[in-house]
C-alpha cells in the first residue's frame, strides 16, 4: 500500500516549514528509525526548502499514517501542533503527486530543475539505508524517468526557473544593474553554487564566498574567480557587500539585526539581503533598519508571477505527460502482480 504524509509551500507558511527540516546526515540516521515505526514497511523522505514529504509502503494504512504523523510531530520544533498542516495521500494519488513533483509541476518555480536532483537524492539515501525494496523503489525509479521526459518533451524548464536564478532576477529588479556590485554568498551548497554561477554571468564586480567549512568556500570562490573569507570574518564581508545571498543549513539566524545595525551606522550605501535558506538565515527585523532590504523564499513569488504565462502553457503539456505516465505505471504494476484494493496497492500473494 502506498501513502504519503507531508507539508509543502502550498499548504503551510515559511514560518512553519522552517521548523521541520532534515539535512542529509539526519536523514541517514532517521530513515532506518522511521522504518521501525508500527505499520511501515518501506520509507523514503523527500526534504527540500519547500517541502518535507514522507513516502511509505504499508500493510496497515491507518497505523502507518499515525506513525508518520508521530515522527513528524516529534521532529517539529514549533510551538503549535503540526498535525493540522499535514496532508496525506494514498494509492494512485501518491503516484500522481510524485510524478508531478519530479516534473517540477508542484514546485514554487514551475519547471525548476533542482527538484529532480532532490528526488534522486532522496531515493539514493533510502537505497543506501535499505529502507525501500518494493513498490516505493519502483515508484521512485519511474518518477525520475518521468521528470527527465517532461523536461525533454516540453519547454517547462526554459528560462530562469531555479530558486537561485529567481533570487538573482529579484536582485536585478531591485538594484537595476549588478555590474558594479559586490556580492557576498553565504553557504557553499548547491543553491549557493547556482546563484553564484548566475551572478558571474551578470558581470558583477566582486564575488565573496563565506562558509563554515572554509575549504568549500575557497573552492567555490576559485571556480568563480572570486575570493573566500572565513566565517568568523563575516562582518568584514558584510561591510563590503552590496548584496548578500544566503543559503546555509544553519539551524538559527546567522545574521542578526544588532550586527547589521553596527555595519549600517558606518556606511551610506544600501544593503540588499536575499535569504534562500530554510530555516531562515537572516533575522527578519533587519528590515527595521534604514537602507536595508530583505527578501526571503515567499517574496520570490513577485518575480515568478511575471514569467508564469509561457510556462503555464508548457505545464499543460507536462500535465498530460504525467497523466499518461501514471496510467502506464499502474498498468505495469498490474502485469507484475500488484492488485488495486480500495484505491491502494498491494502485492498479490503467490
Amino acid at each position: 500500500m502506498l501513502l504519503l504524509t507531508g507539508v509543502n509551500h502550498r499548504t503551510v507558511p515559511l514560518s512553519i516549514r522552517e521548523k521541520i527540516k532534515f539535512d542529509e546526515e539526519s536523514l541517514e540516521r532517521f530513515l532506518p528509525v522511521v522504518r521501525t515505526y508500527k505499520g511501515i514497511e518501506e520509507v523514503v523522505i523527500l526534504c527540500t526548502c519547500n517541502r518535507v514529504e514522507i513516502y511509505a509502503g504499508a500493510e496497515q494504512i491507518n497505523l502507518a499514517i499515525s506513525s508518520i504523523k508521530e515522527f513528524m510531530e516529534d521532529n517539529y520544533h514549533g510551538s503549535a501542533k503540526l498535525d493540522p498542516f499535514l496532508y496525506t495521500l494514498k494509492g494512485k494519488e501518491v503516484i500522481s503527486h510524485l510524478f508531478r513533483v519530479s516534473a517540477g509541476l508542484d514546485s514554487q518555480v514551475p519547471g525548476e530543475n533542482q527538484i529532480l536532483g532532490q528526488v534522486k537524492k532522496a531515493y539514493r539515501l533510502a537505497l543506501e539505508a535499505n529502507t525501500t525494496d518494493g513498490l516505493l523503489k519502483l515508484l521512485f525509479h519511474r518518477s525520475i524517468s518521468v521528470g527527465k521526459k517532461v523536461r525533454e518533451k516540453t519547454g517547462i524548464s526554459c528560462g530562469r526557473v531555479s530558486v537561485g536564478s529567481i533570487g538573482v532576477e529579484l536582485a536585478k529588479k531591485t538594484l537595476k544593474n549588478l555590474k558594479d556590485k559586490t556580492i557576498l554568498i553565504l553557504g557553499a551548497g548547491k543553491i549557493s553554487e547556482l546563484v553564484a554561477v548566475t551572478l558571474s554571468k551578470e558581470g558583477v564586480k566582486t564575488i565573496i564566498v563565506s562558509n563554515r567549512t572554509y575549504e568549500k568556500a575557497r573552492y567555490l570562490a576559485q571556480t568563480l574567480k572570486g575570493m573566500a573569507i572565513k566565517f568568523d570574518k563575516l562582518e568584514e564581508g558584510l561591510k563590503e557587500a552590496d548584496i548578500v545571498i544566503s543559503s546555509t543549513s544553519a539551524p538559527h539566524y546567522i545574521i542578526k539585526r544588532s550586527m547589521i545595525r553596527k555595519i549600517m551606522d558606518k556606511r551610506d550605501k544600501p544593503l540588499l539581503f536575499i535569504d534562500l535558506a530554510l530555516p531562515r538565515d537572516i533575522e527578519p527585523t533587519v528590515t527595521d533598519l534604514e537602507r536595508v532590504t530583505l527578501y526571503n523564499m515567499e517574496d520570490l513569488d513577485l518575480v515568478i508571477k511575471e514569467s508564469m504565462l509561457e510556462r503555464t502553457k508548457e505545464a499543460k503539456k507536462a500535465e498530460a505527460i504525467v497523466e499518461k505516465e501514471v496510467e502506464e505505471f499502474i498498468e505495469k504494476m498490474k502485469k507484475n502482480g500488484w492488485n488495486k484494493i480500495t484505491s491502494l496497492w498491494v502485492k498479490e500473494q503467490t
